[in-house]
């Protein structure tokens, strides 16, 4: 985005950035069996305990999921509009 900012094509432009909450086009939550090492599972319900604004061992993994999701998409330079219907075709 900095480059374009920077550039004269663009020099007019009014930029705005925009924090869109995607929950609710995410869809409807679904339950799922998935296969983890006890280990994993102990590490990640003691981080839930000592982070309790998770809820959940699936609010956890589910907040977790998403950002390393969009941390990979900046890295590609997917914008977020991309990244918004990437996330709600999986």
């Amino acid at each position: 985005m900095e480059s374009r900012v920077a550039s004269p094509d663009y020099a007019d432009a009014v930029w705005a950035l925009v924090d869109v909450d995607i929950t609710r086009l995410m869809g409807k939550p679904e339950k799922i069996n998935v296969t983890l090492p006890s280990l994993l599972i102990y590490r990640i319900d003691q981080f839930v305990v000592a982070h309790p604004e998770y809820g959940s061992r699936s609010g956890c993994l589910a907040f977790e999921t998403t950002n390393r999701i969009i941390v990979r998409a900046k890295r590609k330079n997917i914008g977020r509009f991309t990244l918004v219907l990437a996330l709600i075709s999986l």
